[in-house]
């Protein structure tokens, strides 16, 4: 197979989030209904560092469909185990990252970035830059409550006019 990087190679090179060393700085951001676990089989094997999982609720009261069952089975997955969890309640967050890190994921992803209205609405994803208080007790909770690296998928800002 050719270099899927190809003339972006001097962009491309390693990184450590805590203990892991990823061949590479290319992530394959976090997509709902997108990076299932083929998807992101597909893109390791392309040439990305890290893949991870698609977003998942911290609600764990909605855990129990088959979408969020398959969201969560870390079985299988190409290292580091990466799950992205989504919420705007500090202790539903921590709560979800230690149940994910016993289900085998090895680094926790918030997301702070997804812009879509039925995220935001829920005081989720992107809305949260708008709280900079509360993004504090998030981070100080999920950090806390788990051994395992803690990343955020973030945007500049909550809108173009306002940037953190």
């Amino acid at each position: 197979m050719n270099n899927p990087i190809g003339r972006y190679s001097e962009f491309v090179k390693p990184i450590n989030i805590g203990a892991y060393t990823l061949r590479n700085n290319l992530a394959l951001a976090p997509m709902a209904g997108v990076t299932d676990l083929p998807f992101r089989r597909l893109c390791r094997e392309l040439g990305a560092g890290l893949a991870a999982s698609e977003m998942l609720t911290a609600d764990a009261r909605l855990w129990n469909s088959e979408k969020s069952r398959r969201r969560m089975d870390h079985r299988d997955e190409p290292e580091p185990r990466v799950v992205q969890i989504a919420g705007g309640d500090p202790e539903m967050l921590a709560d979800a990252a230690r149940r994910n890190v016993d289900a085998g994921a090895q680094i926790i992803d918030i997301n702070m970035g997804c812009p879509v209205k039925k995220v935001c609405n829920k005081a989720a994803g992107s809305a949260l830059l708008r709280d900079e208080e509360l993004v504090a007790r998030i981070l100080t909770a999920t950090v806390n409550a788990v051994t395992v690296p803690v990343t955020l998928k973030i945007r500049t800002g909550w809108s173009e006019a306002q940037r953190n």
